[in-house]
């Protein structure tokens, strides 16, 4: 199970496989919030377009966090 986890969260210590991993989790989050924008007709294609750099900065930070929490965690 903690390997698995690790491949999971882009933590297997393999820094290709981790970025690659992680690259494919803020993908899925844009995807996802796109899908749910353009559904609904809550904004434009234009203002989706806008909120792309903010999403993968929030991802990218939550990232971080989760790395400086689970470095916490473990020791």
């Amino acid at each position: 199970m903690g390997e698995m986890l690790e491949r999971a969260t882009g933590t297997s210590g393999n820094s290709i496989q981790d970025g690659l991993t992680r690259a494919g989790w803020v993908a899925t989050v844009q995807a996802f919030v796109a899908f749910s924008v353009e559904r609904w007709d809550w904004l434009t294609a234009q203002e989706l377009a806008l909120l792309i750099i903010p999403i993968t900065f929030v991802a990218v930070a939550s990232w971080g966090v989760y790395d400086a929490m689970r470095v916490r965690l473990s020791s």
